[in-house]
């Protein structure tokens, strides 16, 4: 990982939580229902800012348990989802994919990916340290 962004993210620590929680806020209501994004760029876009996110957590959290990371995910992609269904509430695609099952994956699949990246990133750091 550079050390200058990590350096940075540590040097403007409260810039970065609030830049972070509210992509993942954001995008935890853009995003759902995860099932039906059939657009390339718009899954790449998502990608990049799920790994952007892991790599913020990894500078704002480097030694902080996987569980934390995930239910901290979990947390804000909930309000980003409950923001979405307040926004559309009574719109028939929304009231269509509003389902156990979507909503299910929609919420244990992002935080799976970014902790997953912040498990990584926190791994190959560990190792570069030996």
């Amino acid at each position: 990982m550079n050390q200058s962004l990590l350096d940075q993210i540590a040097d403007k620590r409260n810039m970065f939580l609030v830049i972070n929680y509210a992509l993942l806020i954001l995008y935890g209501g853009l995003t759902f229902p995860v099932t039906s994004l059939n657009d390339f760029l718009y899954i790449a876009l998502i990608i990049f800012i799920y790994v952007l996110s892991s790599v913020i957590f990894y500078g704002l959290y480097s030694e902080t348990s996987l569980v934390t990371i995930f239910f901290t995910i979990f947390l804000l992609n909930v309000l980003g989802l409950s923001w979405r269904v307040l926004l559309e509430w009574g719109e028939h695609s929304l009231m269509a994919n509003l389902t156990i099952l979507n909503i299910s994956i929609h919420l244990i699949s992002i935080p799976l990916f970014v902790a997953l990246g912040f498990y990584i990133i926190q791994q190959k750091n560990r190792g570069d340290t030996r």
